[in-house]
C-alpha cells in the first residue's frame, strides 16, 4: 500500500515528555493539573496515552488538553475486568504545561487514572490517523502481537494497561518509552516511533517478562499519523 501526502516541509517528530502519577476518585470527571506538554512550537500537537480502571471499563467520552478540545483517536475497553486505554491529542502552540480534563461514562464506583503519558509531536500533515488498532481481552500467551499500517516520515504511538504478576515488558516494532507499576499488579507500558518507510501491517508486540502464569489481561491501543 502506498500512501500519498503533500509535503509538509519535513518529517513529523515525536518526543516522549512525561508520565504522570496515578490517582483515584469517585467522580467520572477528572481535572489533572501540571501535565507537561514539552517545548513550544507553532506546529506542536500534544498526544496523550490515557490508561484507566473503572467498573465495566467506562468509556472516555470527551477530553481537553490545555483548555483545547481533544480528539479521541482510539480506545480499548476490556469490559470483563474494567481496564481501558486511549490515545488522544490536541493542537497546542503555546504553554509548556497545563491542565488535562477527562470525562468518562458515569457508571459509578471508583475511577482510577493509572497513567497519563504525554508526547510532543510536530510537523504532522494531518491529525486524522493513517491507521489505528485496539485490543481489550486476555493476551492468550506471554506475547500480544498486533499490526498497524505506517507512513514514511510519520509517527507511531502505542500504549497498554495490563494486569499480571509481570515484572516488566519488552516491546517490538517501536521504542519503549515507559514501563511502570502504578498500583497492585497493574502495569502501564507504551512507546513511539518516528517512521522511516511506508509499511503495511507493521508488526508491533508486547512481551511480558517475570512473574508466574502465561497470559495477561490487557487494554492496548496504537495509532499512526502523517
Amino acid at each position: 500500500m502506498k500512501f500519498i501526502f503533500f509535503d509538509s516541509g519535513g518529517p513529523a517528530t515525536i518526543e516522549f515528555v512525561a508520565s504522570h502519577a496515578a490517582s483515584s476518585q469517585a467522580s467520572e470527571v477528572f481535572s489533572v493539573a501540571g501535565v507537561s506538554f514539552g517545548a513550544v512550537a507553532s506546529s506542536r500537537r500534544v498526544f496523550l496515552n490515557v490508561h484507566w480502571l473503572a467498573v465495566n471499563a467506562a468509556s472516555l467520552l470527551s477530553a481537553t488538553i490545555g483548555g483545547v478540545a481533544a480528539t479521541i483517536h482510539v480506545q480499548a475497553n476490556y469490559v470483563a475486568v474494567g481496564y481501558s486505554s486511549a490515545i488522544i491529542s490536541a493542537p497546542l502552540a503555546t504553554g509548556t504545561s497545563g491542565t488535562v480534563g477527562l470525562t468518562f461514562d458515569a457508571v459509578g464506583g471508583t475511577y482510577t487514572l493509572d497513567g497519563l503519558v504525554s508526547y510532543r509531536v510536530t510537523n504532522l500533515i494531518s491529525a486524522v490517523a493513517v491507521d489505528t488498532d485496539s485490543f481489550g481481552a486476555n493476551s492468550g500467551g506471554l506475547t500480544l502481537s498486533r499490526s498497524i499500517d505506517v507512513v514514511e516520515d510519520g509517527i507511531l504511538i502505542s500504549g497498554l494497561l495490563q494486569n499480571s504478576a509481570a515484572t516488566g515488558f519488552t516491546v517490538g516494532g517501536f521504542t519503549e518509552d515507559y514501563d511502570s507499576n502504578p498500583s497492585g499488579s497493574l502495569r502501564i507500558v507504551g512507546g513511539s516511533l518516528a517512521v522511516t518507510a511506508d509499511e503495511t501491517a507493521r508488526s508491533i508486540s508486547y512481551t511480558r517478562t517475570g512473574g508466574g502464569g502465561s497470559t495477561f489481561d490487557a487494554a492496548m491501543v496504537a495509532a499512526s499519523f502523517r
